[in-house]
C-alpha cells in the first residue's frame, strides 16, 4: 500500500478528476489550507510531462493568488445572465480590493465565504477594511455562499433594487 503526502494526493486527485469536481476541491483545499498554491505549482513543475496534465495547470491559473474564489465566478455569472454591466471585478477603492465594484454608483458588492471570514483576526481585518471602504463615500453589499448558490434571484433582486437607489441619488 502507498501512502502519500496531502498535498501530492490532492494533485492526484486534480489529475483524474472531472474539471469542476477538481476546481471544487481545489477551492476547498486552498481555504482550508490542506495545501498550498506554491505546494500544487511545485508538484505540477516536478511531475510536469509525467503525471501533470494541462488541467491541472489551467487549475493553478484560476486559483492563483488574487484570482477569484468559487463564490466570486459564481456572482459574476449571475450578473452576467441577469444582464447587469458596468462593474468591475476586484477594483482598488483606497487600500482595498471589492470583490465587484459599480465605480460610477460607489456600489461594492463583497463575496463572505466561512473559510476566509472564520478567524477572529481576518474577522477583525474585514470589518477595518469594511470601514475604510464606507468613509471612502461606498456603499457595500455583502452575500454568503448560500445566497448566491441558494438564493440567486434574491441576490439579483437586491443588486438591481441597491443600483436604481443610487442612480436616483446621483
Amino acid at each position: 500500500m502507498f501512502v502519500t503526502h496531502r498535498g501530492r494526493t490532492i494533485f492526484d486527485c486534480l489529475r483524474i478528476l472531472p474539471f469542476a469536481a477538481a476546481e471544487s476541491l481545489l477551492d476547498r483545499a486552498l481555504q482550508e489550507r490542506w495545501t498550498s498554491f506554491a505546494e500544487q505549482a511545485i508538484y505540477l513543475r516536478q511531475y510536469s510531462g509525467i503525471l501533470s496534465s494541462p488541467k491541472v495547470g489551467n487549475l493553478l491559473r484560476r486559483a492563483k493568488p488574487g484570482a477569484r474564489s468559487a463564490a466570486e465566478r459564481l456572482l459574476i455569472l449571475l450578473l452576467r445572465q441577469s444582464g447587469i454591466s458596468e462593474w468591475r471585478a476586484n477594483f482598488r477603492v483606497n487600500n482595498a480590493i471589492v470583490d465587484i465594484a459599480f465605480p460610477s454608483l460607489k456600489l461594492a458588492i463583497e463575496v463572505d465565504g466561512r473559510a476566509w471570514h472564520s478567524a477572529d483576526q481576518s474577522f477583525e481585518r474585514d470589518r477595518q477594511r469594511q470601514n475604510e471602504i464606507v468613509s471612502a463615500g461606498w456603499q457595500i453589499l455583502r452575500f454568503t455562499w448560500r445566497d448566491l448558490n441558494d438564493r440567486p434571484d434574491y441576490v439579483i433582486a437586491m443588486v438591481q433594487t441597491m443600483l436604481r437607489s443610487l442612480s436616483r441619488k446621483a
